[in-house]
């Protein structure tokens, strides 16, 4: 069958080929290293010029052969008997040839002094390697293999899915699927993230199992995909294939492969070190396992190391997907999820910390990279209390993203799945009640009174003032939506005489004093709302909380706007605008357009939508 998807990086190999005598192909298992190193061979004798294009084509499969050795696999392939590394640099001196070294990784040492070798003293040879991690040599140019693109940019089926339609229908002939059908091949392809190998042995899964079966066994897991059929052993299943590389790798490296199989997307150093240490894995050995597997393929580097940022790496799934049996196999998956359930823990307070401090970007930013693996810990079932108390604490320290940030409907099914589990009489029930009912808010739930009722009075049992205060800050501004502006009023005076300046969690008095502003200017009491923002501001929480800072600029442009002063008034809501754009606040963004809208385009003196404008306001905020 033809090669899918590979025609440019057969081209910019054979131009390697052309500028330089040795060519790495690398990339993980899978890839199709192996095919596209054919294709490049058989048109090597035309695509080369006329001073590099070899009389012959040499080819020598290292892994079934190179059990006695690369240079014993060369001389096989030259027809002569068992030899060493300068009897084949001897017999190849003065030939003319491509020498196509495949699946070099089991012999990968012996092969490194080889090719040096054919360099140094046979002049008329080019070599073209494949492996999982390049030869290191100085001459060397490296030809990395990514993944199929599913879709190319302009939405279009790219050549993963051209790959497994065409193997189906080589397993089935007369295969065809409509739009649905199509779409669902999308979906698998997507899941197998574009693996030529992958693709090939999933679509020989399609004369057994439906597409919609077949979509849903992958959620499962990749490494039960396999046919028989295949010449080659290992790559008779995904399993097999990750089995070769994982027999290659020592112990220590083995077992950071395993304990990385919790993680989800791309992690961090630090969080590799804290995972996978123990064991006989001592936590400065982690970097060079983490480096080893890089090399090899296994993990790709996301951010590589060296630069200004931290590094951090990413783990196929099919990878993950292996490591998840060799650490069910070991008995360790119960404590693996433990220790990733507690890091990333600590990144949630860690969030909340900077967010609290004022470096709103930074905390955004931390959660965005780690959004994966947050998720990941908050949606594992918590296997006991501890656990469970664990994880709902984090939803709780991530209060500022869900609220906040846009992402209130996630925040929600996160803390309604784990509030059953809380203990009713523990200090985190109430709050996580406060939360839920405040995203229900967000999100215009029906439920969300019930939920602030229920926060009210898990919070009075424990005494917990704070929290009793921030329910009376939602209800404030659940009032101040309805266009209840004198109930608004009373709730979120008295949420700013209980919520602290600085509270350990959630929004500080300030933002309630200042909805409050927000509130009597919409009531028409300028005067009133002019000194609960001015007496806001001036609280040391508004000095470095970007959210209050924000709310403020848009309570003095709405005062502005309602004197007539129409010019101050833009200059201050555009201030607000570029705060709810740094701190990535949608409906905040929302809430400042509508009222700039309505200073550039509505009559002085007066808001244009009173109502909308406080639906908008208590939506934000």
């Amino acid at each position: 069958m033809a090669l899918v998807g590979r025609e440019a990086e057969v081209d910019r190999i054979r131009e390697l080929l052309a500028r330089g005598r040795l060519v790495s192909v690398v990339g993980a298992a899978g890839r199709g290293k192996s095919r596209v190193a054919e294709a490049v061979a058989a048109g090597a004798r035309r695509a080369l010029p006329a001073g590099a294009a070899p009389d012959r084509v040499l080819w020598v499969s290292c892994w079934e052969e190179g059990a006695r050795g690369a240079a014993h696999a060369v001389a096989r392939a030259l027809g002569g008997g068992p030899a060493g590394v300068r009897e084949v640099v001897d017999r190849l001196r003065t030939r003319r040839l491509l020498l196509v070294l495949d699946d070099i990784d089991p012999v990968h040492g012996e092969c490194i002094q080889l090719v040096q070798t054919l360099l140094q003293d046979a002049p008329g040879v080019r070599v073209l390697v494949t492996g999982r991690q390049p030869l290191g040599l100085g001459e060397e140019q490296v030809a990395r293999l990514g993944a199929l693109p599913v879709t190319w940019p302009d939405g279009a089926d790219g050549p993963a899915v051209e790959l497994f339609l065409r193997q189906a229908r080589a397993v089935r002939r007369g295969y065809t699927v409509d739009a649905a059908g199509r779409a669902l091949v999308r979906e698998i392809c997507t899941r197998l993230e574009g693996l030529p190998l992958a693709l090939v042995l999933a679509a020989a899964q399609v004369p057994r199992f439906p597409l919609p079966r077949l979509a849903t066994l992958l959620d499962a897991g990749q490494c039960w995909l396999r046919d028989e059929g295949r010449a080659v052993r290992r790559q008779r299943s995904l399993r097999a294939a990750m089995a070769a590389q994982y027999a290659l790798c020592d112990r220590s490296v083995r077992v950071v492969w395993a304990r990385l199989a919790t993680v989800a997307g791309d992690f961090s150093l630090d969080a590799a070190v804290f995972l996978c240490q123990g064991g006989g894995v001592a936590p400065q050995d982690v970097p060079a396992c983490l480096a080893r597997l890089a090399a090899a393929s296994v993990l790709e580097p996301v951010r590589e190391a060296g630069g200004v940022l931290p590094p951090r790496y990413r783990m196929a799934a099919v990878a993950r997907d292996f490591g998840a049996e060799r650490l069910h196999a070991a008995g360790e998956t119960d404590e693996a999820a433990d220790r990733h359930l507690l890091w990333y823990s600590r990144v949630a307070t860690s969030a909340h910390d900077l967010w609290r401090s004022g470096q709103h970007t930074r905390a955004s930013l931390l959660i965005r990279d780690e959004s994966d693996n947050l998720r990941a810990a908050l949606e594992r079932p918590p296997r006991d209390e501890i656990q469970a108390d664990l994880a709902l604490g984090m939803a709780l320290d991530l209060w500022f993203w869900w609220a906040v940030c846009g992402h209130a409907a996630h925040g929600r099914e996160v803390v309604e799945r784990l509030l059953p589990l809380a203990d009713p009489t523990g200090p985190l029930y109430g709050r996580a009640l406060c939360l839920a009912g405040w995203l229900a808010a967000s999100t215009g739930a029906d439920d969300a009174p019930d939920l602030l009722c229920r926060a009210w009075s898990a919070a009075v049992l424990v005494g917990d003032a704070t929290t009793a205060g921030h329910v009376a800050h939602v209800q404030g501004t659940m009032a101040l939506s309805h266009g209840q502006l004198e109930r608004a009023v009373g709730l979120l005076r008295d949420a700013a005489q209980l919520v602290p300046a600085d509270p350990a969690h959630g929004p500080p008095a300030a933002l309630s004093r200042m909805l409050l502003g927000v509130t009597h200017a919409l009531r028409g009491d300028l005067p009133e709302a002019l000194r609960a923002v001015r007496g806001a501001l001036r609280e040391p929480s508004a000095q470095r909380d970007l959210l209050i800072r924000c709310l403020g600029q848009y309570a003095l442009a709405l005062v502005d706007h309602l004197k007539g002063r129409r010019s101050r008034a833009w200059r201050r809501a555009q201030r607000a605008l570029a705060h709810a754009v740094s701190l990535g606040c949608p409906a905040a963004v929302f809430a400042i357009e509508h009222l700039l809208n309505d200073i550039e385009h509505g009559p002085s003196g007066r808001p244009m939508r009173p109502p909308g404008l406080a639906c908008e306001v208590a939506a934000a905020w």
